[in-house]
């Protein structure tokens, strides 16, 4: 190429460089002129000028870029192109590629890169003589500017909000059961077997770590090495607004795992303890309960009374387990939450006029069963009875 290289323009030639042209200061000795006739060369007092009509070469504004000139990649390039280009022949591109140790493969160029156009002086580092020209064009342009397939966004991922209930093990409930033909007494479905007697001298209060002997008196069979629940000697609960029967309390006492199953009965040691635990006390199946509860939206408009509470206290406050009568029938699952309010009617000109409702307390539900709902009071203002009605927040 070097022979067919067209002699410096001289200063009168700056003339040819079209107003409004744009420019770029380079240092050092000019780059080879494109095969077409796009540019031509200015000698300066700074320098030499290289223009191009429209194809832009340009100087860095700064960053890790070496003195020189560069051009900035547009879609649709490569160094192939750029080679017959700027110096006149396509196979000239292994050079530019040794010029811009960056370009890590010289097939993949992207739009906006800094390519440096060596300068006649320059040394070509071919990097290896022995690399092949790049792909036919076409294909080249296909693997270099076909946007790349990106997946679809994935959706937001909406933040939930838990509530931690760590004793939730230990959370009683109300459950409705019906009487039989047979029986004065409703059937008790979950109920197991009876503790009959503790390790040891007699005694009737039981601890964790106590060794307890259970007789069976349902038709399922102890497996050992299962836990179970202990749960009190169930009571009938009724409205105490209304006095209609709402089901039956059973209290958790504790948490037994089976060591050992003899045709006459079981042998299992106490693993925790909840309340008070007496022989006597019955064993039901242990169902696995998350302490962590995702907080739901309550229906609009549901109201109800809260009927009894997990313990023997007669009113209570925050963080206090009760029961209310409504379940799953009525809308009402794990995660809500309901207002517990008052509502007072006062004398005003003559007549009775509802005051506006006043809430205290709050509550959370936990479990749920068809009729019924086992709740926790997250905040109080005042105390609570049994008997206090609820809403839905409003």
């Amino acid at each position: 190429m070097a022979e067919n290289e067209p002699a410096a323009p001289s200063a009168g030639d700056a003339a040819a460089v079209a107003p409004g042209e744009p420019t770029v200061q380079g240092t050092g000795t000019d780059p080879l002129p494109p095969a077409e006739d796009t540019s031509v060369f200015q000698e300066t007092t700074t320098g030499t000028q290289l223009a191009v009509e429209d194809e832009q070469a340009d100087q860095p504004e700064g960053g890790d870029f070496a003195p020189g000139f560069y051009y900035t990649v547009r879609p649709g390039d490569t160094l192939w192109d750029l080679s017959r280009k700027f110096y006149d022949s396509e196979w000239v591109w292994p050079a530019m590629w040794g010029q811009n140790k960056d370009l890590t493969n010289p097939h993949l160029i992207y739009p906006g890169q800094k390519i440096r156009l060596y300068q006649k002086t320059d040394v070509p580092d071919y990097r290896d003589k022995m690399v092949p020209p790049p792909p036919p064009e076409e294909e080249v342009a296909v693997a270099q500017f076909m946007p790349e397939e990106q997946a679809a966004p994935e959706p937001p991922v909406e933040k939930q909000v838990y509530f931690e209930f760590a004793p939730i093990d230990s959370v009683g409930f109300i459950q409705r059961l019906e009487k039989t033909v047979l029986s004065r007494n409703p059937l008790d479905p979950y109920k197991l077997g009876k503790i009959f007697k503790v390790e040891g001298y007699d005694r009737k209060l039981l601890s964790q770590g106590d060794t307890i002997y259970i007789q069976q008196t349902g038709d399922t069979s102890f497996i050992s090495g299962n836990t179970y629940r202990i749960y009190k000697p169930i009571t009938p609960v009724d409205d105490p607004t209304t006095g209609k029967y709402v089901g039956h309390q059973y209290n958790i006492a504790g948490i037994a795992e089976i060591t050992a199953v003899t045709p006459d009965f079981a042998v299992a040691n106490i693993h925790r303890s909840f309340q008070e635990i007496t022989v006597g006390d019955l064993i039901m199946p242990f169902e696995q309960r998350a302490p962590k509860i995702p907080l739901t939206e309550s229906p609009e408009g549901l109201t109800g009374t809260i009927v009894g509470v997990n313990s023997p206290a007669k009113i209570f406050g925050e963080h206090a387990v009760v029961f209310i009568n409504r379940g799953k029938k009525d809308g009402i699952y794990t995660g809500q939450r309901y207002e517990v309010y008052y509502q007072e009617n006062e004398q005003v000109g003559g007549k009775k006029v509802a005051m506006p409702p006043i809430v205290y307390g709050r509550l959370l539900v936990l479990l749920t069963l068809d009729t019924t709902a086992t709740v926790v009071v997250t905040n109080s203002d005042d105390m609570i009875e049994a008997g206090a009605t609820f809403r839905s927040p409003l």
